[in-house]
């Protein structure tokens, strides 16, 4: 089994250039269509709003990004008749500044805001909350936090992350240089599978911040999803 290695990222620098930084977030973007991240997300979000006979939710995005997964996410929604109101927060003013250009020029109709959604609170309540390929980037006790905050905000929590295991370690370092041409996807690609959690450790901390009906899967390709709801129906 692969341990956890905690590895400075070269995205969490608040210095990094910002053209590289936008370049990192274009490449990001390739890399989650790849990876069929919305697909990972949205299954879920449908069984919810079914379940519920939701025609319009609220929708925060947590970390962003460049805004790739909410405005999918918001374009899945129209062709299946569920209003999707997106909301993305981050704590890079440049990642905002892409997704909110992004936005504009795909015509959607997300909106975009900074903020530390670790050591500040939520104030807004949204149907649902998710997470992509962040928790990676947390201590422990950061994403208990983190869980915490959100389930206070939301109904339904979805956490999409990479799995730590050795395996994806390799091919998450093939796909980053076959994918990208970014020198900061090179690199943190494969550190970002030295940071992530088990399935286990995932579950583990959901638990110790009061989400005891979560379930945490495996998704091809190297991904878990975690999902909490209020309510033990799902």
């Amino acid at each position: 089994m692969l341990l956890r290695n905690r590895v400075d990222e070269m995205m969490d620098n608040p210095s990094l250039d910002v053209d590289a930084h936008k370049l990192a977030l274009r490449d990001l973007s390739r890399l989650n269509r790849f990876s069929c991240s919305v697909d990972v997300l949205w299954g879920s979000i449908q069984d919810y709003c079914f379940k519920r006979s939701l025609k319009s939710v609220r929708l925060l995005d947590v970390a962003t990004g460049s805004g790739d997964i909410l405005i999918e996410l918001e374009k899945r929604g129209r062709c299946a008749g569920l209003q999707v109101n997106g909301f993305g927060c981050d704590i890079s003013s440049v990642a905002v500044s892409e997704a909110s250009r992004r936005t504009e020029s795909e015509g959607a109709q997300s909106r975009f805001f900074v903020l530390d959604p670790v050591r500040q609170g939520i104030e807004e309540k949204f149907d649902i909350a998710t997470v992509s390929l962040f928790t990676h980037h947390l201590s422990d006790e950061e994403v208990v936090l983190l869980l915490r905050n959100l389930s206070r905000s939301a109904n339904l929590i979805l956490v999409n992350d990479l799995a730590r295991s050795s395996l994806n370690w390799y091919l998450v370092f093939i796909a980053t240089r076959v994918l990208s041409r970014s020198p900061v996807v090179h690199f943190d690609g494969p550190a970002s599978v030295c940071n992530a959690f088990t399935p286990e450790e995932l579950r583990s901390l959901a638990h110790e911040a009061g989400l005891l009906n979560c379930k945490v899967e495996n998704k091809f390709p190297c991904r878990m999803l975690l999902q909490w709801s209020r309510t033990n129906d799902d």
